[in-house]
Protein backbone atom coordinates (compact mmCIF):
# COMPACT_ATOMS: atom_id res chain seq x y z
CA UNK A 1 0.00 0.00 0.00
CA UNK A 2 3.14 2.57 1.09
CA UNK A 3 4.58 1.76 -2.40
CA UNK A 4 2.02 2.87 -4.28
CA UNK A 5 1.40 5.66 -2.48
CA UNK A 6 4.40 6.38 -3.05
CA UNK A 7 4.11 6.04 -6.63
CA UNK A 8 0.89 8.16 -6.66
CA UNK A 9 3.02 11.08 -4.78
CA UNK A 10 5.39 10.56 -7.51
CA UNK A 11 3.15 10.98 -10.22
CA UNK A 12 1.47 14.04 -9.36
CA UNK A 13 4.73 15.91 -8.74
CA UNK A 14 5.39 14.67 -12.51
CA UNK A 15 1.89 16.22 -13.15
CA UNK A 16 2.05 18.80 -11.80
CA UNK A 17 5.43 19.89 -12.98
CA UNK A 18 4.09 19.78 -16.31
CA UNK A 19 1.72 21.97 -15.64
CA UNK A 20 3.83 24.46 -14.06
CA UNK A 21 6.37 23.88 -17.23
CA UNK A 22 3.53 23.95 -19.97
CA UNK A 23 1.87 27.11 -18.14
CA UNK A 24 5.60 29.03 -18.30
CA UNK A 25 6.54 28.20 -21.91
CA UNK A 26 2.71 28.97 -23.21
CA UNK A 27 3.05 32.07 -21.65
CA UNK A 28 6.07 33.24 -23.36
CA UNK A 29 8.90 31.96 -21.59
CA UNK A 30 12.63 33.62 -22.03
CA UNK A 31 15.64 32.71 -20.40
CA UNK A 32 16.94 36.33 -20.89
CA UNK A 33 14.42 37.55 -17.91
CA UNK A 34 15.39 36.28 -14.45
CA UNK A 35 11.54 37.15 -13.87
CA UNK A 36 10.29 34.66 -16.06
CA UNK A 37 12.31 31.66 -14.63
CA UNK A 38 12.69 32.40 -11.16
CA UNK A 39 8.39 32.08 -10.61
CA UNK A 40 8.06 28.40 -12.17
CA UNK A 41 11.47 27.23 -10.53
CA UNK A 42 10.17 28.36 -6.65
CA UNK A 43 7.02 26.34 -7.70
CA UNK A 44 8.87 23.60 -9.02
CA UNK A 45 11.25 23.03 -6.16
CA UNK A 46 8.14 23.67 -3.71
CA UNK A 47 6.47 20.74 -5.46
CA UNK A 48 8.88 18.11 -5.49
CA UNK A 49 10.07 19.26 -2.07
CA UNK A 50 6.76 18.09 -0.74
CA UNK A 51 5.38 15.78 -2.84
CA UNK A 52 9.05 13.91 -3.34
CA UNK A 53 9.49 13.92 0.72
CA UNK A 54 5.79 12.16 0.62
CA UNK A 55 6.90 9.91 -1.83
CA UNK A 56 10.95 8.84 0.13
CA UNK A 57 8.50 8.31 3.22
CA UNK A 58 6.31 6.05 1.30
CA UNK A 59 9.03 4.19 -0.03
CA UNK A 60 10.65 4.25 2.96
CA UNK A 61 7.42 2.94 5.07
CA UNK A 62 6.87 -0.10 2.44
CA UNK A 63 10.86 -1.25 2.83
CA UNK A 64 10.51 -1.66 6.40
CA UNK A 65 9.97 -5.09 8.14
CA UNK A 66 7.39 -4.02 10.52
CA UNK A 67 4.89 -6.56 11.41
CA UNK A 68 1.81 -5.48 12.94
CA UNK A 69 -0.07 -8.56 12.82
CA UNK A 70 -2.40 -9.38 16.22
CA UNK A 71 -1.07 -12.07 18.40
CA UNK A 72 -1.89 -13.31 22.01
CA UNK A 73 -0.49 -14.44 25.24
CA UNK A 74 -2.28 -15.95 28.16
CA UNK A 75 -0.86 -16.00 31.91
CA UNK A 76 -0.81 -14.60 35.31
CA UNK A 77 -0.46 -11.19 35.37
CA UNK A 78 2.88 -9.83 37.16
CA UNK A 79 3.62 -6.13 37.62
CA UNK A 80 7.54 -5.11 38.07
CA UNK A 81 8.51 -1.78 39.38
CA UNK A 82 11.19 -0.90 36.82
CA UNK A 83 14.11 1.86 37.54
CA UNK A 84 15.15 3.74 34.09
CA UNK A 85 18.07 5.70 32.97
CA UNK A 86 16.81 8.85 30.75
CA UNK A 87 18.87 11.27 28.85
CA UNK A 88 17.57 14.50 28.97
CA UNK A 89 18.83 17.86 27.25
CA UNK A 90 18.41 20.82 29.10
CA UNK A 91 18.10 24.77 27.54
CA UNK A 92 21.35 25.48 27.22
CA UNK A 93 22.18 21.92 25.25
CA UNK A 94 23.94 20.21 28.37
CA UNK A 95 23.18 16.56 28.30
CA UNK A 96 22.31 14.54 31.64
CA UNK A 97 20.42 11.96 32.46
CA UNK A 98 17.78 11.56 35.36
CA UNK A 99 15.81 8.49 36.95
CA UNK A 100 12.70 7.21 35.75
CA UNK A 101 10.14 4.67 37.05
CA UNK A 102 7.99 2.99 35.38
CA UNK A 103 5.92 -0.51 35.38
CA UNK A 104 6.23 -3.32 33.20
CA UNK A 105 3.33 -6.08 33.02
CA UNK A 106 4.75 -9.30 32.49
CA UNK A 107 2.29 -12.03 31.07
CA UNK A 108 3.18 -15.53 30.01
CA UNK A 109 7.16 -14.82 29.49
CA UNK A 110 5.96 -11.46 27.24
CA UNK A 111 6.98 -8.44 28.87
CA UNK A 112 4.78 -4.86 27.88
CA UNK A 113 7.07 -1.47 28.86
CA UNK A 114 5.70 1.44 30.17
CA UNK A 115 2.36 0.23 30.90
CA UNK A 116 -0.20 2.90 33.01
CA UNK A 117 -0.29 3.10 36.40
CA UNK A 118 -3.69 3.29 36.31
CA UNK A 119 -4.00 -0.37 34.66
CA UNK A 120 -3.07 -1.37 39.00
CA UNK A 121 -6.08 -0.27 39.78
CA UNK A 122 -7.91 -2.03 36.78
CA UNK A 123 -5.99 -5.93 36.99
CA UNK A 124 -4.99 -7.43 39.69
CA UNK A 125 -1.47 -9.44 40.11
CA UNK A 126 -1.98 -12.66 39.77
CA UNK A 127 -5.31 -13.22 38.03
CA UNK A 128 -5.36 -14.87 34.48
CA UNK A 129 -5.67 -12.98 31.51
CA UNK A 130 -5.37 -13.06 27.98
CA UNK A 131 -3.82 -9.93 26.30
CA UNK A 132 -3.90 -9.10 22.59
CA UNK A 133 -1.26 -7.08 21.60
CA UNK A 134 0.34 -6.36 17.81
CA UNK A 135 3.62 -8.51 17.54
CA UNK A 136 6.76 -5.93 16.58
CA UNK A 137 5.69 -2.92 18.95
CA UNK A 138 3.77 -4.79 22.03
CA UNK A 139 0.66 -2.17 21.71
CA UNK A 140 -1.82 -3.61 24.18
CA UNK A 141 -5.00 -4.08 22.05
CA UNK A 142 -7.44 -5.51 24.45
CA UNK A 143 -7.10 -8.21 27.26
CA UNK A 144 -10.12 -10.77 28.49
CA UNK A 145 -10.49 -11.74 31.98
CA UNK A 146 -9.63 -15.74 32.28
CA UNK A 147 -9.57 -16.58 36.02
CA UNK A 148 -9.09 -15.32 39.50
CA UNK A 149 -5.33 -15.88 40.97
CA UNK A 150 -5.19 -18.71 43.71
Amino acid sequence: MFFWAGVVFLLIALGASFGILWSTFNAGFTLTSKTDWIEPAIWLVLTWGVFGFLAAGSFHISRSRFDSSVVNVEGKVKFVKVEKEEEIQSIDGRRSTQSIEEYELRVGGIVFENVEEDLLDIIEQGDTYAFYYTKDTKDILSCEFISKGK
